[in-house]
């Protein structure tokens, strides 16, 4: 069983955001990707073309296990699934890296307006970079991410998220990371029409500070502002947390998808 993101449009910088769209892109955990806690069966494959140069690519069943059918989640391979598709290429040096990826997937499902649609494509591109050190101590990441899908078969059309993380800010925390993030998932029109709204995104701000207590204990305080929650005649909303993390652990969070990620 293959998880889709622990491959493919991921970025180490982002993993320190609890929202899901910083992990899995809204243009893609839209559609029957495999990934935790519903994955499927694939196949992953990759090479590296020049020095921090590399491309891989992967093929999944575009029908994952579903969480709480009362059959389980176990394989099942039936003519008609389709298939998921993934090609990324880009260039990687610690923590630089530059990506650009391309999805294409033939599953049965609905579109926004209700028709019956056989195949779905999107793309993708994905950058981070270290800037160096505040005050010699304190490694200073920024990111970004950008989404596309097709706009007349899906409910979001294009997705834009960028970041930034900072190491050691506080004395004497030299392993504490802070970050502040943002992340806007445009609806399409095919959506925005099926729905009958004249809201064409939701936003969300992230502040979140992760103070490592323990080699495997991690405490976060995190704060989120959401504009336009599901891009719907809804208020503004704002949320807020705190909890023990364990490294690798599974968290369960605001978005389409939840993610996981293994943290360092």
């Amino acid at each position: 069983m293959q998880d889709y993101n622990a491959v493919f449009d991921t970025l180490d910088s982002a993993a320190l955001f609890i929202n899901s769209s910083f992990g899995l892109d809204p243009t893609i955990s839209q559609t029957d990707v495999s990934t935790f806690p519903e994955t499927s069966l694939g196949v992953v494959a990759g090479l590296h073309l020049a020095q921090h140069m590399y491309l891989k690519g992967g093929l999944y069943d575009a029908k994952p296990g579903r969480v709480g059918h009362p059959n389980g989640t176990h394989i099942e391979i039936r003519f008609g699934d389709g298939v998921f598709a993934n090609v990324e290429a880009g260039f990687q040096n610690g923590g630089d890296k530059l990506g650009v990826g391309l999805w294409h997937g033939t599953s049965n499902y609905a579109d926004p307006l209700g028709r019956r649609r056989y195949s779905n494509t999107g793309g993708y591109l994905i950058g981070e970079r270290q800037l160096g050190a505040l005050s010699g101590t304190m490694p200073v990441s920024v990111f970004v991410m950008l989404g596309l899908a097709d706009s007349n078969r899906n409910m979001v059309d294009q997705y834009t998220g960028a970041g930034a993380t900072i190491r050691g800010l506080l004395p004497g925390r030299p392993d504490d990371q802070a970050g502040l993030a943002v992340a806007r998932a445009r609806t399409s029109q095919a959506y925005q029409q099926a729905e009958g709204v004249n809201i064409n995104a939701e936003t969300a701000f992230e502040l979140t500070y992760r103070a490592a207590i323990a080699d495997y204990v991690n405490i976060q305080p995190d704060l989120q502002y959401i504009v336009s929650p599901g891009a719907i005649n809804l208020p503004d909303a704002g949320y807020w947390g705190f909890g023990p993390m364990w490294p690798g652990r599974c968290r369960w969070c605001l978005g389409m998808r939840c993610r996981r990620r293994t943290t360092d």
